[in-house]
C-alpha cells in the first residue's frame, strides 16, 4: 500500500494493482455496511417501539 501511495504521489499508475473487491476487504467497506445496516434496524425497532404500534 505505502509504495502504491508513493507511486501515485509522483503521477505513476501503481505496478501492482488489487480489484475492487479485494480493496473492499482491505479497508473494510463490508463490514462497516453490516455495522450500519445494524445501526438502523436497531434505531427502527426502538422507533417503532415507542410509537406503541
Amino acid at each position: 500500500m505505502q509504495a502504491a501511495l508513493s507511486q501515485l504521489s509522483t503521477g505513476q499508475t501503481p505496478a501492482q494493482r488489487v480489484s475492487f473487491g479485494v480493496l473492499r476487504d482491505i479497508v473494510g467497506f463490508d463490514a462497516h455496511d453490516a455495522l450500519l445496516a445494524s445501526y438502523e434496524t436497531s434505531y427502527e425497532s426502538s422507533y417503532d417501539a415507542g410509537r406503541g404500534d
